[in-house]
């Protein structure tokens, strides 16, 4: 019996190592989205997002139709940043490095259009802007994967 505790604290030592690295990072899926009045999508190619996302935007948002331009997703280091590409020569940064809080950078062309932060609990973030006087875009920074 004796013989056999080295070898469980061992593998106990293991477990618990592979779970922190597991939990040193976060999974973010980011969404593209174009705000319309439109019923016919802006462009070929892209779909209305999901029915959470558009219960979401009905209620406080002007716009009728919400299209998801592209999706990306990624994996966070807790302590780090990590930035995506987008359509439309937009991205964004994640930046991790605040303990509980989630900062979101929004570019366009290489240049930051806004910075939103909110606690790391919260599922979902939004930053955007207008496109013009009758669309908007949107960059949704969530914890949950978006439904179709």
């Amino acid at each position: 019996m004796w013989r056999l505790l080295p070898v469980l604290v061992l593998v106990a030592v293991s477990l618990s190592g592979s779970e922190r690295t597991q939990r040193s990072h976060i999974h973010y899926y980011v969404q593209l989205i174009r705000a319309t009045d439109s019923s016919q999508p802006p462009q070929p190619g892209i779909r209305p997002v999901g029915p959470q996302l558009a219960a979401t935007f009905n209620g406080p948002l002007r716009w009728s139709h919400y299209w998801e331009i592209c999706r990306r997703e990624a994996d966070v280091p807790l302590g780090g940043k990590a930035m995506l590409d987008l359509a439309n020569q937009r991205a964004v940064e994640i930046d991790l490095t605040r303990r509980g809080e989630r900062t979101i950078i929004a570019l366009q062309n290489g240049k930051s259009l806004g910075t939103t932060a909110a606690p790391m609990s919260k599922v979902f973030t939004i930053t955007g802007g207008n496109r013009d006087r009758h669309t908007a875009w949107f960059i949704v920074v969530r914890r949950d994967k978006p439904g179709v």
